[in-house]
């Protein structure tokens, strides 16, 4: 499985999604890694329908589909314009207790921002810090653009002094730690 795994994982990267599935059902034995390669190359060949199609596959045959699995189906499934079925995979990942990470969030935050939902974007990340992740410069990057995009540019630079302010308050925690 391992040797098929990277000719699967290569094909995917190289846009081959047809010779990828191809090999996939050759497959004798298929598990979530090879799913979520699967289905992450169809949301990014915009062939959402299809990806949802393999994570009702996945379910049907008690595979568990992972974070990479649901982030993949919600970015796809936000390029496409597609929330509510977005937001009924995110239910469905909270509900199966798999935890949006990071990468998650940067997209939730970012389609959201980008449609100028910003109110919408902020709650997210407050969700986020309450689960104890992070927000990166791209989350906030995100969020800053969402407003700019807006004329909101006070907003914006809350925001930005806001991200300012978590990385100093970072930085004295290391430099206090280090002494």
């Amino acid at each position: 499985m391992a040797m098929y795994g990277s000719i699967l994982n290569g094909l995917c990267k190289m846009g081959n999604t047809r010779a990828a599935i191809r090999l996939f059902r050759m497959l004798e034995k298929t598990d979530t890694m090879a799913y979520s390669m699967i289905i992450d190359r169809l949301c990014k060949d915009e062939m959402v329908d299809d990806a949802l199609n393999f994570l009702v596959e996945m379910n049907s045959k008690g595979i568990p589909a992972n974070v990479v699995t649901y982030t993949s189906l919600i970015c796809g499934l936000c390029n496409c314009g597609k929330w509510n079925v977005a937001t009924k995979i995110l239910r469905e990942m909270l509900g199966n207790d798999v935890s949006p990470d990071v990468h998650t969030f940067t997209v939730l935050i970012k389609a959201l921002s980008k449609q100028g939902l910003t109110k919408e974007a902020e709650v997210l990340l407050e969700v986020m810090i309450e689960r104890g992740l992070d927000p990166d410069v791209v989350i906030h990057s995100n969020l800053m653009q969402g407003y700019c995009l807006q004329g909101r540019m006070e907003e914006a630079r809350r925001i930005f002094n806001t991200m300012v302010d978590r990385v100093l308050f970072a930085y004295e925690l290391l430099k206090e730690a280090m002494m």
